[in-house]
């Protein structure tokens, strides 16, 4: 790592008592690299030489069969790097090899303050402030193949003016503008930015002639555990745009034992999005595409296929399941929405007793319906409605407008020394629904996507052979409305409102001494759900689970290959050997689309937490603080603007029911312990002034913490196609072994114990239910792959934090250039003590789960389960700075 950090401050007086000019400038140049290991392809299949991984046995490499490769495919390999290490024998699997980089992060960041004070008159005050602060990075993409800029700033100007009417009342007002714009995944440079020169090569593209507007397509190789390489435009462009004007005005009066306080807010606020999935297109090679090849070399002793010898196989000969048309460009524009908020409120502190304060209040806020500036707002009418029937509206009605919210609280000394001091406070506060909820399923979704879509299961067949790239658009003549993605939110909003309260208990031990006990929760209601799983195919018993057996799917499964028309098919061991697209696309939820980014305003969250606070003020030259935090923090979906937004979150929550979902937030943290400590060494007075120079002026400081990992959540057979015939996966977890020790602390390559998983056992309840013909074809009999299993969401809990922070300061006062002159120069260690810190293994939504996938559709177990490979934080890093301070 390297970081250069500088700045200065100035501030001083223009005109006497009257004006006061103060500025500040700090520069960040950074270079931070983190050493990452992902996955390749060996090279053995780069060769094409592919293994059976289900004929390995203890002593046997298995079945090894030559593969002829595609003309296309041969220079698509080059975007797997070569391997550093082996194939992985970690888990024993030669069709896949580690690769280990160091992925560098370049920073950029300026930041500027101005701020001016102007005293007008004995009554008036006025100050200004501006502050601007642009950033910039680049950050090189999965397996280092190309970088990525990011842009992000924020503006903002402050005007303020307050009036002193009389003694005891007061009047402040505010008007304030914020400006912030982020820009992700530009890649404007094209060529500059491929760090392999073939990512430029637009020959390579799906539509060639449409030149550096596309990169290559993205190659997604489920089962595999091989790293997808991200390309030119691979990742979604995002350019978001936020504004907001801002207007308040407080008054304060005091009369008697009242300390009274009201006033108003407006606020006009701008959301200007830009949002482009899949702008190159991709495909999928799947083992669940049972081709010639596929059956011949990589057929399992129970008649089904080998996973990851199925997708590489099918991959190198070119015969995807599933490939998607890029992006129409031209199609898919900014959209401008806009909303406005009102709010008054008014408080009164009481004083009722000497020793007792009560906080009286009541807010109202409302927020007029949000409207996009040209009217391009388009909503399924219904979850379950035709894509012909559209709302041109965010919202039916404004949930809003009811939105009276109290609050109460006291502050009481009980024995009247000013040394213990309860309180205590109990308020409603709305969330309102803004624009940023809806900004991005609004902006990615159909009719404002473009003409793209999806060629192969569930609409129709899988693409020709050897027909990826070039020939996919020619396969999608007309697109359908089965073919793209379309958004729902929910038409009947409730107001979305939180209850918090808290209570604590502060005692002074000593005169710097003081320890503070205290209770904080929460409670919120009509939460937004956001989840792309919102048009898979249902359970049978949806919303009805049966006792002893849960849910369970269709019969025959849902993802059995397309046949031609008309029905009846010749019965063929379990009675079916392929359904009709129609009749697949009639068990979806809603039969006249294909995928629903959906919004239901109907989650719930709460929050409990024990919180301790210990304070020592200096003394003696030394001040200690510590805090310890023991909370739960539980909710059915833990994101906002997009149902992924942290990074341990699944983006496609079932709906069906919601106690399925209902589980630790995926941001919660039970255990949070830091201590901090600042010790002003003693300057020794009688060893003479070389010594006093010396010796003196030393500060020494410390950050300990300690604390809980974040949740994970397992999955089970939801890569491509998926295990419980839903075509559209959402979370389907694995089953728990009863008595299992599921966590392996600190071992990185099984830090979740495989073998407390498994597919749901046949039982005599569940058998009714049980698809017992597809589990004897994969190779499991006596497990059920159409039932889900029973895992809870987030009662697993990844990896801790455990870190201790050092600084040295010395300070060289130098009085015969002025009184405050110090030359300051200082250490800071950041993670002194070189801990490794293990991050949780990694989740890949998009690809069944990735290392958080325990079983594969294909009923394989998953040999990378719970493997990790990256730290929570960098290796030990040392800082050095000089500051100049007069």
């Amino acid at each position: 790592m390297e970081q250069n950090q500088f700045g200065a401050s100035a501030g001083g007086r223009i005109l006497k008592d009257k004006v006061f000019l103060f500025g500040d400038y700090e520069g960040v140049r950074q270079a931070k690299g983190t050493a990452l290991t992902q996955f390749t392809i060996s090279d053995a299949v780069r060769a094409g030489n592919v293994t059976n991984l289900s004929t390995v046995t203890n002593g046997s490499t298995g079945v090894v069969s030559a593969v002829p490769i595609d003309p296309y495919i041969q220079k698509y390999l080059a975007f797997f790097p070569k391997p550093t290490g082996p194939a992985n024998c970690t888990s024993c699997n030669a069709n896949v090899a580690p690769y280990a980089w160091n992925q560098v992060q370049h920073t950029t960041e300026n930041f500027f303050t101005v701020r001016s004070d102007q005293r007008l008159s004995a009554k008036d005050s006025l100050f200004e402030t501006f502050v601007r602060d642009p950033s910039r990075y680049t950050l090189p993409q999965a397996l280092n193949q190309v970088f990525v800029e990011f842009f992000a700033y924020r503006e903002a100007a402050v005007l303020e003016e307050t009036h002193v009417i009389s003694s005891s009342m007061a009047n402040t007002v505010r008007v304030g503008l914020d400006k912030t714009n982020g820009k992700t995944n530009n890649y404007n440079d094209f060529a500059s930015q491929a760090i392999n020169p073939l990512a430029a090569d637009t020959s390579l593209n799906e539509i060639p002639s449409q030149g550096t507007a596309h990169g290559q397509p993205t190659v997604n190789l489920t089962s595999t555990n091989i790293t997808t390489p991200v390309l030119l435009w691979g990742g979604t462009h995002q350019d978001l745009y936020n504004q907001i004007l801002q207007v308040y005005d407080d008054a304060f009066v005091t009369r008697g034992n009242h300390g009274l306080k009201f006033g108003f807010e407006f606020l006009g606020q701008q959301n200007d999005t830009i949002a482009i999935n899949g702008i190159n297109g991709s495909a999928t090679f799947t083992g669940g595409l049972a081709t010639t090849i596929a059956n011949t070399d990589c057929g399992t002793s129970a008649g089904g296929i080998d996973a990851s010898c199925g997708a590489l196989v099918n991959f190198l000969t070119n015969q995807p399941r599933v490939a998607v048309t890029p992006a129409d460009l031209t199609a898919s524009n900014k959209h401008y929405v806009r909303d406005k908020v009102f709010g008054v409120y008014a408080q009164d502190d009481w004083r009722l007793r000497p020793n007792l304060t009560l906080n009286l209040g009541l807010r109202y806020e409302m927020q007029t319906n949000p409207t996009e500036k040209h009217g391009e707002v388009a909503y399924l009418a219904a979850a379950n409605g035709p894509s012909t029937n559209l709302r041109n509206s965010f919202y039916t009605r404004n949930p809003t407008l009811k939105n009276f919210e109290p609050r109460i609280g006291f502050a009481w000394d009980p024995f009247h020394n000013g040394k213990t001091a309860v309180r205590g406070g109990i308020g409603m506060f709305d969330q309102l629904p803004g624009a940023y909820i809806n900004a991005l399923y609004n902006a990615t979704t159909a009719p404002f996507l473009g003409t793209y879509g999806t060629v192969g299961p569930p609409v129709g067949n899988s693409p020709l052979p050897g027909t990826f790239p070039y020939g996919i658009p020619a396969q999608l003549p007309t697109v359908l409305p089965t073919q793209v993605v379309w958004a729902y939110t929910d038409a009947n909003i409730r107001r979305n409102y939180i209850t918090q309260w808290n209570f604590s208990v502060q005692r002074q031990l000593a005169a710097n001494t003081t320890i503070t006990v205290a209770y904080a929760g929460s409670h919120g209601v009509h939460n937004p759900f956001l989840t792309e799983g919102g048009n898979s195919v249902q359970p049978v018993n949806a919303g009805n689970p049966i006792p002893g057996v849960g849910y369970y799917w269709p019969i025959p499964w849902s993802n059995v290959k397309n046949c031609a028309p008309p029905p009846p098919f010749p019965p063929v061991g379990d009675g079916v050997t392929c359904l009709t697209a129609a009749e697949k696309q009639a068990r979806f939820y809603n039969p006249n689309i294909q995928t629903c980014r959906c919004i239901f305003w109907e989650g719930t969250s709460s929050y409990n937490s024990l919180q301790l606070r210990f304070d020592q003020r200096l003394f003696h030259g030394l001040q200690v603080q510590g805090s310890f935090t023991w909370s739960k923090s539980i909710d059915d979906s833990s994101g906002s603007a997009a149902a992924d937004t942290f990074s341990n979150e699944w983006n496609a929550l079932p709906t069906y029911d919601m106690r399925l979902v209902r589980g630790l937030s995926s941001y919660d943290i039970p255990r949070n312990l830091v201590i901090n400590g600042l010790y002003n060494a003693p300057t020794p007075k009688s060893l003479g002034s070389v010594a006093d120079h010396m010796l003196g002026g030393w500060q020494v400081g410390i950050i300990a913490q300690a604390s809980d990992g974040f949740p994970l959540m397992p999955s089970m057979g939801m890569d491509n196609p998926d295990m419980l015939g839903e075509i559209i996966q959402t979370l389907n977890p694995p089953n728990v072994v009863a008595g299992c020790k599921i966590v392996n602390p600190g071992n990185t390559a099984h830090y979740l114990n495989a073998g407390c998983f498994s597919m749901v056992p046949q039982t005599a309840t569940n058998t009714p239910f049980c698809d017992t013909a597809r589990a004897a074809k994969l190779g499991s009999p006596g497990f059920c792959p159409n039932i889900r299993g029973n895992l809870a969401r987030n009662t697993i809990l990844g990896p801790g934090l455990a870190n201790v922070d050092f600084s040295m300061v010395k300070n060289n006062h130098i009085p015969r250039v002025s009184e405050a002159f110090n030359l300051q120069f200082r250490v800071e260690l950041f993670n002194a003590l070189n801990r490794a810190n293990f991050a949780q293994p990694s989740l890949n939504p998009n690809t069944g789960g990735g290392p958080m996938e325990a079983i594969f559709a294909s009923g394989q177990p998953n040999t990378q389960f719970g493997l990790i490979t990256a730290t929570q934080i960098p290796n030990r890093q040392i800082q050095l700075a000089l500051k100049l301070i007069w």
